[in-house]
Formats: C-alpha cells, sequence, structure tokens
C-alpha cells in the first residue's frame, strides 16, 4: 500500500521527522512543518538523522534539527520533505482526487516498486532508529537530560 500523509496544518516534532518514511505527503499551504528539540531538551526521533540530511542536504537539515527552523508548505516541498502542496481551499478535493488515482493503481506493481525503493535504505533506517532511541534513553535517563526537558 502507498502511505500517503496529508498535511492539513503544523507537523512538529515526530509528526515532521517521520514523514520522510511516508510515500507521498501532501501539504496545505498554511501547513508548516518544525523539530523543536533543542527547546524541550531532547534528540531527534523517526530516522530524521539519517533521512533529512539524505532528502534535504546537512545545511538544512541542521537547521531544523539542531536549530528548530519552521518551514512553510512551500519550503519544505522545496527541500524535498513535502511532495505537492495544494491550496488550503481546494485541498480535501484535491487529496481525494490523488487518492482515487492511486487507488487504481495494480497493488502488485506497488508493492514491487515500494520493495525496490526500501530496500536500498531499510538496513540504514533501522540502524539509525536503534542510534537515536539509545540517545534518548540516556537523555532521558541523566540528571541532566531530566533537567533540560523541565
Amino acid at each position: 500500500k502507498i502511505l500517503v500523509v496529508p498535511v492539513n496544518g503544523p507537523a512538529i516534532g515526530l509528526g515532521a521527522s517521520i514523514l520522510p518514511l511516508c510515500d507521498l505527503v501532501w501539504a496545505n499551504e498554511k501547513a508548516w512543518f518544525q523539530t523543536p528539540y533543542m527547546t524541550f531538551g531532547q534528540s531527534p526521533d523517526g530516522c530524521a538523522t539519517l533521512t533529512f540530511p539524505r532528502i534535504m542536504g546537512e545545511a538544512s537539515a541542521n537547521e531544523l534539527l539542531n536549530g528548530g527552523r519552521k518551514l512553510t508548505a512551500r519550503e519544505a516541498s522545496a527541500k524535498g520533505l513535502v511532495s505537492q502542496v495544494f491550496l488550503t481551499s481546494t485541498f480535501t478535493q484535491e487529496v481525494m482526487i490523488q487518492i482515487k488515482r492511486l487507488a487504481s493503481y495494480n497493488p502488485v506493481m506497488i508493492q514491487k516498486c515500494k520493495a525496490l525503493v526500501s530496500s536500498n535504505i531499510m538496513m540504514e533506517l533501522e540502524q539509525a532508529n536503534k542510534r537515536e532511541c539509545g540517545m534518548l534513553k540516556k537523555i532521558w535517563s541523566s540528571a541532566e537530560g531530566i533537567e533540560s526537558m523541565l
């Protein structure tokens, strides 16, 4: 199946971090994206330490992950985080038209295509997830980490 994420508002933290793991990300023009991990004394999650630099380059990934920069829908699209941006007034209708089109595709061919695309990155994603979870455990179990979160 194709994993489609329509973003009709803010995508913050994990909500933004997992977007590169999805097949298609569609946003309305008023949506925005932010990963303010440092503000809350956290470290990145959702494999963003691998996927963000891969899709948008290290400088932009660092702006989001370390700097907590907020991206508009158009900026997120230009950086590769969002597939398409739709007008707010027609967002739901546009999404439904696209979903109906996707639903008409042969599911076996979709599965084969997805397998080819994901086979190259799956092991790297698993390793990134393991590293990120390990870092979060350290933060959550340390006095410094708890103080930072508070």
